[in-house]
């Protein structure tokens, strides 16, 4: 078993947090929930800093990226149907910093490099069991969700769901980035049609080649 770990000890309380940097995004996934259209949501996330040719980069590490790429992941996934509340937005808030916390207690990540980062949140996510947003809990109030039946789950309550794996997708990633976890093996690899260098991940692995023509 390979262990990822970064040198440094201390109270996880210490370390670098995303969850201050979520909490500001308030208005704007208010303004996101809120818009007609299209045109609305790009006002939305202009107003965040994020032009329509905004590209997410190949290795997140600032709160910045994480906070972005959060907003953008809502922007897509979060609109339409019912409005969320700031009940809702404070319980995916919670949720998040009980991941981040968790995240942070791990001290690495371990396992084989493509399976660590994945092994890494779901013992942050068992360590989240008794919170209201967690899979567990929302599993308990409505039995069905585990056989995939959402009949009887509210859209109000599976926004603030969505909202809440959003947030704590960005936080853990952020913290496993500031911690130093993160080997470029444990990256996907992404190799682009624009003239842009393969992403770190692919460091190493061959570059693909056109299968050979059948014969005649």
């Amino acid at each position: 078993m390979l262990v990822f770990a970064a040198g440094c000890e201390g109270d996880a309380s210490a370390k670098p947090s995303l969850i201050p940097s979520l909490a500001e995004l308030k208005p704007a996934i208010f303004c996101i929930d809120a818009a007609l259209d299209e045109s609305g949501v790009r006002e939305c996330l202009k107003d965040q800093g994020i032009a329509s040719d905004y590209r997410f980069p190949d290795r997140p590490i600032s709160s910045q990226d994480f906070k972005r790429q959060a907003l953008l992941t809502w922007a897509v996934l979060g609109r339409g149907g019912p409005h969320l509340s700031s009940d809702h937005f404070g319980s995916a808030m919670d949720y998040a910093s009980c991941i981040e916390k968790a995240t942070n207690a791990l001290q690495g990540l371990e396992g084989e490099p493509k399976n660590a980062i994945g092994a890494g949140m779901t013992k942050a996510e068992l360590s989240c069991v008794n919170q209201s947003l967690s899979i567990h809990s929302v599993a308990k109030r409505h039995p069905g969700i585990v056989k995939g039946d959402t009949s009887d789950l509210l859209l109000g309550e599976m926004k603030a769901n969505l909202l809440a794996r959003i947030f704590a997708a960005a936080a853990y990633r952020y913290a496993i980035e500031a911690n130093g976890w993160v080997a470029d093996e444990m990256r996907p690899c992404l190799r682009y049609l624009d003239g842009r260098p393969p992403s770190a991940g692919c460091a190493g692995q061959p570059e693909p080649r056109a299968p050979a023509p059948p014969p005649r």
